[in-house]
């Protein structure tokens, strides 16, 4: 589209009668107008069933997710659409700030409206539009059946809570799941679900004469933007380096053939407000690398999401922390420590001996299929100090603290606690974030070593230890506090990341061993000639 005009507009058979009424819709006092957002207008028709939109921040998306849901209830006479916020403070804000304001604004929408006054409901065409926190109680959304459901900021949801909700379509014959949000970390959240999904960029079309090239300004970052020698900074296109318009795009999919799942990205470098043009950007970044604020940029402004080496651990870095003289053991003379997750019925174990005062070496991880299990590696291994997750089933818990000398339950608390050790109970209290940022933090300094990188450890270990990621959360409207906390992301397997935090809780009070040669708990006629790293 080389200029949105309102013949365009029509052209594009909007899925609601909005081109009609477009002279007449005022938002915020200003007449609206997809000039300066053309690539909203796909957005508001698209009627895929399952969509999905990354996106950086005030780009207008939340006034097309709202005009959009008012008209389709209207025009479709839907049985409700459901909207659904992270935080019960977002209901408020949303509704006195936006929502309302809108539809006060515009007899239009006046006119569908049939109930204004509720700050969670609103009656249109016959339907409910409902507002709600997913953070709360289930029964908020339980008895709901809709027809569309939004999830705004969705990676400031619960899975659980979002498969939940989920489940308020399962009756409808034309329903629609749309989530949107700011990226937070790769492989989690909103961005896992558009790495899923069918890709669909931003292409702008260089006008150039003989050129014509496609470009998408959020894949080719920061090669994009180009300073001329006026100091002038351009888009430019990624063949001829001439500058190119927003206005000339259109949306093309990476991954045509994946139809289950419709997913758009869009960021600030499409954006047309004077705080997303090319050289606010730019000088944005700069600032954000010299002050070290890149996680928020690349999420806030380029809709992309973002992982420092402080935020989530990588293979490359856990391969440098594997001792490539260290083979997995089979027993040891002790004295070791021992941290476990349970997961189920199975516990996954691991097994370290202290080197020095701060040198802890894994030796041994597995997945013990039962209490017994776990006992007799307990027993080849010498252990004296053990750390299990005081979370799981409880009756399992007791037992095992009754069976094997040494052995603590651990309680993760949100709250911002010391660790506490009560020595009557055996039981560890510590911060849940606080503990986990402690076990990260060894690994990056190289006072946790891992064994020579095998096929079990590549295979097994590995994965399981990235599965699990540093988050930073706002709290609600007070944004200079933000919330700390731990998320699985990836496939949400994370037992042997909390059996190593155990392990290294385990290991506080652990002596330094002696001995660290192997130790063959076999019967004496099954004992070989050969030494244990050839086994």
């Amino acid at each position: 589209m080389s200029e949105v005009t309102q013949a365009d507009l029509h052209a594009a058979s909007l899925s609601c009668w909005l081109v009609d009424q477009l002279p007449e819709i005022k938002i915020g006092g200003r007449p609206l107008s997809f000039v300066s957002h053309p690539y909203l207008v796909d957005m508001i028709e698209d009627m895929h069933p399952d969509q999905v939109v990354i996106k950086g921040a005030q780009l207008g998306l939340t006034v097309a997710a709202m005009i959009r849901s008012i008209c389709e209830m209207k025009r479709r006479r839907l049985r409700g659409a459901l909207y659904l916020f992270p935080r019960q403070d977002d209901i408020a804000d949303f509704s006195r700030a936006r929502l309302n304001p809108l539809i006060q604004e515009n007899p239009v929408f006046r006119a569908m409206v049939e109930d204004t006054d509720a700050m969670g409901l609103k009656r249109i065409g016959g339907g409910n539009l409902y507002l709600r926190h997913i953070g709360g109680d289930e029964s908020v959304v339980k008895s709901i059946d809709c027809d569309r459901v939004l999830y705004d900021e969705r990676d400031e949801m619960d899975d659980d809570k979002v498969e939940l909700a989920d489940h308020r379509l399962d009756s409808s014959q034309e329903g629609i799941r749309i989530e949107f949000s700011t990226p937070t970390l790769p492989n989690f959240g909103v961005s896992k679900s558009y790495e899923d999904s069918d890709q669909h960029v931003w292409q702008i079309k260089c006008r150039k004469p003989g050129c014509g090239a496609w470009t998408c300004l959020e894949l080719t970052w920061p090669d994009c933007l180009r300073t001329l020698p006026d100091g002038r900074v351009i888009r430019a296109c990624q063949k001829c380096g001439g500058e190119i318009h927003v206005n000339d795009g259109d949306w093309v999919a990476t991954y045509p053939t994946r139809t289950k799942r419709r997913g758009r990205w869009v960021s600030q470098l499409c954006g047309a407000m004077p705080r997303q043009q090319p050289d606010f950007i730019l000088s944005s970044f700069e600032r954000a690398t010299r002050d070290g604020k890149l996680r928020e940029f690349h999420n806030s402004v380029l809709g992309m999401p973002f992982a420092e080496i402080d935020d989530v651990l990588s293979e490359a870095l856990l391969l440098t922390v594997c001792d490539p003289n260290e083979t997995r053991r089979l027993s040891a003379l002790g004295p070791t420590a021992m941290g476990f997750d349970v997961g189920g019925s199975d516990f996954h174990w691991m097994v370290g001996e202290k080197r020095s005062d701060k040198m802890l070496h894994l030796i041994a991880f597995g997945v013990a299929a039962s209490e017994d299990e776990i006992t007799d590696v307990w027993k080849k291994f010498n252990c004296q100090r053990g750390v299990v997750d005081g979370m799981a089933e409880q009756r399992s818990v007791r037992s095992l603290k009754a069976r094997l000398p040494g052995l603590w339950d651990c309680l993760y608390s949100q709250r911002k606690v010391d660790d506490s050790w009560d020595a009557r109970e055996k039981r560890v209290t510590v911060n849940r974030s606080m503990s986990l940022d402690e076990s990260h933090q060894r690994i990056l300094k190289g006072t946790l070593r891992l064994p020579r990188p095998d096929e079990k450890v590549r295979k097994e270990l590995i994965p399981q230890l990235c599965n699990l990621a540093r988050q930073v959360l706002m709290k609600g409207r007070d944004i200079k506090t933000p919330e700390i906390v731990w998320t699985c992301v990836g496939s949400k397997n994370d037992h042997y990341r909390h059996a190593l935090n155990y392990l290294v809780l385990a290991a506080e009070t652990l002596p330094v061993a002696q001995k660290v040669e192997h130790t063959d708990y076999r019967p004496k006629k099954q004992r070989s000639l050969t030494s244990w790293m050839a086994r």
